[in-house]
């Protein structure tokens, strides 16, 4: 098995990849597909994948982000979505992707990380829950996305690449 960075013709490949390991109308599908295309500050070797006799075996991506922890800038590396292909799973695909993921953070200027999914999953890389609750507050001021009106109702799985457009756009910096 090699792990290395993906090649941006496998992008769709890998976004299928995803739909494929998680239930459908799972969030992971858009997470990945958002962060690739529209992510400004997404690079393909953030991208890592798991080959294994020519074939796409499994994928971790790491969402590069700027996080303030009092007056301090950390570089983050959020960890969401990791995927093993259905006919892997159980391999050690998930296992090495997470290991040479951290790796490679911790070699390239990433001084923390986050996790996105399942927490039961991951204490064996020392992940543990950290957010137990949070808010989110959108300014009165804030003008409405084209000509509607703003329309409150309760987040579904379909939102997610809309939703990821928008963390991107809010939290990218140059």
């Amino acid at each position: 098995m090699v792990i290395r960075p993906a090649r941006s013709h496998e992008y769709e490949t890998v976004i299928d990849l995803v739909a494929r390991a998680f239930k459908p109308g799972d969030a992971a599908v858009g997470i990945a597909a958002a962060t690739i295309h529209s992510d400004p500050r997404f690079r393909p070797e953030h991208l890592r994948v798991a080959e294994r006799d020519g074939r796409l075996a499994g994928m971790v991506n790491l969402i590069d982000r700027i996080v303030r922890i009092g007056s301090a800038e950390v570089r983050c590396a959020i960890v969401a979505p990791l995927a093993t292909a259905p006919d892997h799973q159980g391999s050690g695909v998930g296992s090495a992707l997470m290991r040479d993921a951290l790796e490679w953070a911790r070699d390239n200027g990433f001084l923390l990380s986050m996790l996105w999914g399942h927490p039961w999953l991951y204490p064996r890389y020392g992940y543990a829950p950290g957010l137990k609750s949070y808010r989110v507050r959108l300014p009165a001021t804030t003008a409405p996305f084209g000509d509607s009106a703003y329309t409150l109702r309760p987040y579904g799985p379909g939102d997610a690449p809309a939703l990821a457009q928008v963390y991107h756009a809010a939290t990218a910096t140059t």
